[in-house]
């Protein structure tokens, strides 16, 4: 009988591996071969007009802070002054007193217009951090190949790429066979709801359909996927949710020589060290499974073998991949304990303590199955909850196997010959998220090389972008809007 056994385990077995091993063979590469396209040579104009943009200082401070009118004034003067063709040939609507949406008519009205996206905020920079800055945050300065300052990475370099693109075409008497249209909001760092969220009101408004959209989002990086040695271009297909949650504790207060049991800061800190110790599961959802199957072919036989069957070694991937923090958190709702507040000396027992924690939702998931977790993770009903405003759900999944994606990719490898083009989760949130009620395919991507390093710089110290790199993105745009490839 256990001979039998035996032999129908082994026989299971012999099957499985016949199954894996037949996948894995199958499993062929997804990139496809695209000339390099031909770079055109710009001059340092366009290094001096990004250099401009970063001197006027759109700053967006908080939601209570309105505007600083006088610099996206500026701003819009500068824009005319800097493209004037641009400014004589398309059409320009001011949304909200800030944003700006731009419309160039196309050749054939039964195409669907394409939206490129771009924003003119910055976030501030810390006093405290300046000295550390090579070069001041708003200077522009132009030195040791780059081009330095608050918003060259984020993300006014792709705002000037997309407009440096259509005036060179217009020099040429271009006309695109769709419409182009160009949405630049003003308060992205904000959560975009006056700025994109106005512009697409107008868009559904006119019951306009779009054919994708391109926004900020992933990049071209390197050295992220253990196996892959080459750059990986990643387009971003979906993005996290958003929710901030303030978790308050009241007691009465006194001296502190006769304390109770357990202070506010006391309760507090467990629940807050709760919901470290125990954050959302982690789990592969549709975008980051399509990254991982885009991948897959390209890796050595042993991890190509396991990411073609996913099905098999799910826990396995994860568990790998939840030892590295930045794979971790595509993988995962993540929990971020980013302030917290208590006390005012040292003999006074606080009568209140607050802790903010902000969760980055993966799609599958909803702010309100986060607050359930939440509560149930802290099973402490003297802990009060608040919902910050401005939570959001994770954004649709687009879709990869349409004309649209196909033509943003081959576009790409155009620039980026030796990239591995492959579908991804974006972790932060962009004022895409807006524009999905418009279309299916929302696509993030910017046409830059991002090392870990330049991670860092952005909202960070040292923002800069190459010279190289730059011109580089205005010839993405301008092959993406004349549709050559």
């Amino acid at each position: 009988m256990m001979k039998r056994v035996l032999v129908l385990v082994l026989a299971l077995v012999a099957v499985l591996m016949g199954i894996v091993i037949i996948r894995t063979v199958r499993t062929h590469s997804l990139q496809s071969a695209i000339r390099p396209l031909d770079k055109i040579a710009f001059d340092d104009s366009v290094s001096d007009h990004l250099s401009s943009a970063v001197r006027i200082k759109t700053i967006s401070y908080g939601e209570s802070s309105p505007p600083d009118s006088a610099a996206f004034s500026e701003f819009r003067q500068f824009l005319v002054k800097t493209f004037p063709l641009v400014h004589s040939h398309l059409s320009r609507q001011e949304v909200e007193g800030y944003s700006l949406l731009y419309r160039w008519r196309g050749k054939n009205p039964a195409l669907k217009p394409l939206l490129l996206m771009a924003h003119m905020d910055v976030v501030p920079v810390e006093p405290g951090t300046l000295a550390q800055w090579t070069y001041p945050p708003f200077d522009g300065a132009i030195a040791d190949g780059y081009i330095w300052g608050r918003g060259t990475l984020d993300d006014k370099f792709c705002l000037m790429s997309i407009l440096e693109a259509c005036e060179m075409l217009l020099e040429k008497n271009f006309e695109p066979e769709r419409s182009i249209y160009m949405a630049f909001g003003h308060d992205e760092e904000l959560s975009g709801n006056k700025g994109a969220g106005a512009i697409v009101k107008i868009l559904r408004a006119e019951k306009k359909e779009i054919e994708f959209v391109l926004d900020e989002g992933m990049a071209v990086t390197q050295g992220v996927m253990p196996g892959i040695k080459q750059d990986i271009a990643f387009i971003g297909i979906s993005e996290k949710g958003y929710l901030t949650i303030e978790l308050s504790v009241h007691q009465e207060g006194g001296h502190s020589s006769v304390p109770g049991k357990q202070t506010t800061i006391g309760i507090l800190s467990r629940a807050v060290a709760n919901l470290e110790e125990h954050p959302l599961p982690a789990k592969l959802d549709t975008s980051f499974e399509r990254m991982l199957r885009g991948l897959a072919p390209e890796m050595p036989f042993f991890q190509k073998m396991v990411l073609s069957n996913l099905w098999l070694f799910n826990k396995i991937v994860l568990g790998q991949l939840t030892k590295d923090p930045l794979m971790s958190s595509m993988t995962r709702t993540t929990t971020a304990v980013t302030i917290f507040q208590a006390g005012i000396k040292d003999n006074v027992l606080p009568p209140e303590a607050k802790a903010v924690v902000n969760f980055r939702i993966i799609p599958g998931e909803t702010p309100e199955s986060v607050i359930e977790h939440v509560k149930k993770v802290i099973g402490d009903k003297r802990v009060s909850l608040r919902m910050f405003e401005g939570a959001r759900a994770p954004s649709p999944v687009s879709d990869t196997g349409t004309e649209s994606y196909r033509y943003l990719s081959r576009t790409i490898a155009g620039l980026f010959p030796a990239a591995v083009i492959c579908p991804a989760l974006v972790m932060g949130a962009t004022d895409a998220w807006h524009y999905t009620p418009l279309t299916p395919n929302v696509y993030r991507f910017m046409p830059l090389r991002f090392t870990y390093e330049d991670l860092k710089r952005i909202h960070g110290i040292n923002e800069r972008i190459s010279i190289k790199g730059y011109k580089d993105c205005i010839n993405f745009y301008y092959y993406l809007i004349s549709g050559k490839y």
